[in-house]
């Protein structure tokens, strides 16, 4: 099976050779690009020089990416091969691979690549095409798994087998879909799916990479208030011993014998003040995680703390009264004084 670039010959970044000063360029885009198969799990990528190399042509990057998995394979090979084998290919997966011309520019040692030349493929697999697995729900204790029946002319496919890696079970499934249960809670786990005919021939499989849902948190330890004063209450405590997953906050109630309110941390540690004084306060701290259909919360420690007694404060001397007092009186009594006078002077002129 071979399969080839359709534009085989591609612009070059630079048309530019090697200048006298000993500079070299990027070569421009190799030339027919070609993947051949014929044994299953190996490919040979064949392809021809570069039109213009601008340089010694030191050698080729040849990058292979799984499309499924998202995992890239990068190899260089000399300048003078124009072939490349790889042998860790998976069976009945789509694959993309580059190659790309370099020249070393001295004396740096960067390597001056120039543009891609890309082939996409499906590579070859023994027995039937496996169903790409697709994760469904998610529970703390059980996923649904779903797949698409695939279309393989060559087999008659009667059931798959599916197997949770680290165990040794395989399940037959007739349908497309199963419910995995008894599952750990919010923990990693990898599946496999095949597709297998009557008499039990089963192709390669397809993996699945899943976490089962978050769980409620145990109780926050070691409860304590940090201070207490009149209108305010600090606290602290340590995490859980098992948090069930990435521990998204603390919720923190405060209720008395009228009223309650809470808060929300993601710390250990919390003041909070606009309390009442010579009050009672039940102080419950719970730890939650979100979950994929709603927020798992934990026991709550609980710690009574009563705010501290003081009267209220009264005024200061040094209060508006006493500001208004000090500017009316001496005036009232400049006025009173000035009348004196006038009146004084109206009877001696009589």
């Amino acid at each position: 099976m071979q399969i080839g670039c359709p534009n085989g010959r591609l612009l070059a970044h630079s048309s530019r050779t090697e200048d006298n000063d000993g500079l070299v360029y990027a070569p421009s885009a190799v030339r027919n690009l070609t993947v051949n198969q014929t044994v299953p799990g190996e490919v040979v990528y064949s392809w021809q020089r570069p039109d213009v190399p601008n340089g010694p042509l030191d050698g080729y990057i040849v990058t292979t990416g799984n499309l499924e998995t998202k995992k890239v394979l990068i190899t260089e090979v000399p300048g003078n091969a124009t072939e490349l084998v790889q042998k860790t290919i998976e069976q009945y997966t789509e694959y993309k691979v580059d190659v790309q011309a370099y020249n070393i520019m001295n004396p740096y040692g960067l390597k001056q690549a120039g543009p891609a030349a890309s082939v996409q493929f499906q590579s070859l697999g023994k027995g039937p095409i496996p169903p790409i697995p697709e994760l469904g729900d998610t529970f703390e204790h059980e996923v649904l798994v779903n797949w698409t029946e695939p279309t393989d002319l060559r087999y008659n496919v009667t059931n798959y087998v599916l197997r949770l890696e680290k165990t040794a079970v395989n399940i037959t499934v007739k349908k497309t879909s199963i419910w995995l249960e008894s599952l750990e809670t919010w923990h990693s786990y990898t599946a496999s799916v095949s597709s297998c005919t009557a008499s039990n021939t089963c192709g390669p499989p397809k993996k699945l990479y899943f976490q089962t849902d978050v769980g409620a948190p145990d109780i926050p330890r070691n409860l304590t208030n940090t201070s207490v004063t009149r209108f305010g209450i600090g606290l602290a405590w340590n995490s859980p011993e098992q948090v069930r997953g990435p521990l998204d906050g603390y919720k923190v109630t405060f209720t008395n014998s009228s009223k309650a309110f809470g808060v929300i941390t993601k710390d250990t540690k919390l003041t909070v003040g606009n309390l009442s004084a010579d009050c009672i306060y039940n102080i419950y701290v719970s730890a939650f995680n979100h979950g994929a259909h709603q927020t798992k919360e934990g026991p709550a420690a609980v710690i009574q703390v009563k705010t501290l007694y003081g009267p209220k404060p009264s005024p200061p001397w040094f209060s508006v009264t006493t500001i208004t007092l000090m500017v009316v009186v001496p005036v009232v009594c400049f006025v009173l004084l000035s009348v004196y006078v006038v009146y004084k002077q109206l009877l001696k002129k009589r």
